[in-house]
């Protein structure tokens, strides 16, 4: 539950033994200032412990990708940047179990953490803790902390090999539309918009010691209107609108109905392809794929499912 706490205390002041025991530590609560703060300490809230004890943090998390056939877990953030600089500053790394369980851990030497995911070299190499940016001298870093850094981290593709969905080697830096399923037509589209009135939220009054977003008016819609259009067959097209207290209910109501009508209708049973002479002979003609436009190879089918 304390464990920023005891990590903040960790970067503070030496261990007198053990560094991963709180016992080899004075106790945070002679030290540190927590007043209206609860445990564990929320993101949103390391700022008012920065300005109560004239320390600037910033927090870091990771995350886990597949890269290159196997699953790498990455230095990412910050997740908290301090807005103002401290000469008493702390770098903390948020770790997660995935089952909402967060963990803080001190970070001492951020350059050998991240090193190994930036670079394949063994120097030294100078990470700017707004972005993660590495730099091979401090003079650069210092540089690009003074002018360049925007607290993001920018990510550049390299020409490494990768695979796509369709399990291709393709270089990494090269974007390419793989989505092809997604160019063919559906027969439905159904196209939706609300209309609300600003209602206002009676009582809802601030806390006196906390951070607050005064609610002053909540949405409530009162009418719609929808649009079905159909792609093969135009007279199947149509428009639904409705107005009332009640609209929202109306709206999944008559969704829900149109969309069964349109199922029963038009796609539970399947019909049988019926082409014309000149489809046929485009498709017996046909080298290459419509969808992808790649070429048909030796072990590529046509089917006719005339």
């Amino acid at each position: 539950m304390a464990c920023f706490a005891w990590s903040v205390n960790a970067a503070l002041f030496p261990s007198q033994g053990d560094p991963t025991a709180t016992s080899s530590y004075p106790h945070y609560d002679t030290l540190l200032n927590f007043t209206n703060l609860e445990f564990p300490i929320k993101l949103k809230d390391i700022h008012r412990f920065e300005k109560m004890n004239n320390i600037s943090i910033n927090v870091f998390g990771v995350e886990t990708e597949y890269k290159d056939g196997k699953y790498v877990t990455e230095v990412v953030g910050p997740l908290h940047f301090t807005k103002q600089r401290q000469p008493t500053h702390v770098n903390l790394l948020l770790v997660s179990d995935g089952e909402g369980n967060n963990h803080y851990c001190l970070i001492s030497d951020l350059s050998r953490l991240v090193s190994s995911q930036k670079s394949k070299c063994h120097g030294k190499i100078y990470f700017c803790d707004g972005c993660l940016q590495s730099f091979s001298t401090i003079n650069h870093l210092k540089q690009h902390e003074k002018n360049d850094c925007n607290h993001l981290c920018t990510k550049i593709p390299t020409t490494y090999p990768k695979l796509n969905k369709y399990g291709e080697t393709v270089p990494e830096n090269i974007l390419k539309f793989v989505n092809f399923e997604k160019q063919l037509p559906v027969p439905f589209v159904i196209y939706a918009d609300f209309e609300c009135i600003l209602k206002p939220i009676q009582g809802n009054e601030p806390l006196a010691d906390k951070p607050f977003t005064v609610k002053v008016a909540e949405h409530e819609p009162y009418s719609f209107g929808f649009y079905v259009k159909c792609n093969f067959n135009d007279q199947y097209s149509k428009f639904v609108s409705y107005i009332g207290a009640n609209a929202g209910q109306v709206f999944i109501e008559k969704l829900d109905e149109t969309v069964l009508d349109l199922y029963n209708t038009h796609m539970k049973h399947i019909k049988e392809m019926m082409l014309t002479d000149q489809e046929t002979a485009e498709f017996q003609r046909a080298t290459t794929c419509y969808i992808c436009m790649k070429p048909f190879n030796e072990v590529d089918v046509k089917e006719n499912y005339m």
